[in-house]
């Protein structure tokens, strides 16, 4: 079992994520920011993950390990190293993409043409769910929480938010969602 440590919530989607579609229990410790930083002090990412004996600071290390690691969901993190390229571009993509909206530096709008640029038709990359598709879930998360109370933008974002998911059959929401209620995921 892997135990988690976090302060942001949003944050920490694609991870959890992860973990669920592998299959691999998680201990989840939402501590406060002045708790976690007490508790873990020098960690700038906001999550501290320990497997076996072992900690982890850095997000995307987190959900290749899930991706590489997976009981239940073949080729999470691909073992084609260009498609494992693809999947690790666009994690970065999301992280990149959400720094520079945090920053006023792009507009939600702006970065759905950059990121639907890098993505396969039905899911991130291939035929398959892929720890890619976890960091798109976090990152529609987050302009949603973003686009609170902007009315034109919540619409082109609900437009690519319902495309995504009709095309990946509502997988990640699902697995996002239930993974913190602790339900299975159903067919959409």
């Amino acid at each position: 079992m892997a135990e988690f440590f976090f302060h942001n919530n949003i944050a920490t989607v694609a991870i959890r994520s992860a973990f669920y579609l592998a299959g691999i229990e998680l201990k989840e410790n939402r501590l406060s920011k002045s708790d976690f930083d007490a508790k873990f002090p020098g960690s700038v990412s906001g999550i501290v993950l320990t497997i076996d004996g072992l900690t982890i600071t850095n997000h995307f290390a987190a959900q290749r390990y899930a991706g590489r690691a997976s009981k239940k969901t073949e080729g999470l993190y691909p073992k084609d190293p260009v498609a494992a390229l693809r999947v690790d571009n666009i994690m970065e993509s999301c992280r990149d993409l959400q720094q520079q909206v945090s920053r006023g530096k792009l507009s939600i709008p702006d970065t759905f043409p950059i990121l639907s640029e890098l993505m396969d038709e039905k899911f991130a990359v291939g035929n398959a769910i892929t720890i890619a598709d976890c960091s798109i879930d976090e990152f529609e998360k987050f302009c949603s929480q973003k686009a609170n109370n902007y009315q034109a933008t919540l619409i082109e974002y609900g437009n690519i938010v319902r495309s995504i998911q009709a095309n990946r059959k509502h997988a990640l929401v699902l697995a996002g969602e239930k993974s913190r209620r602790g339900n299975a995921i159903e067919d959409a």
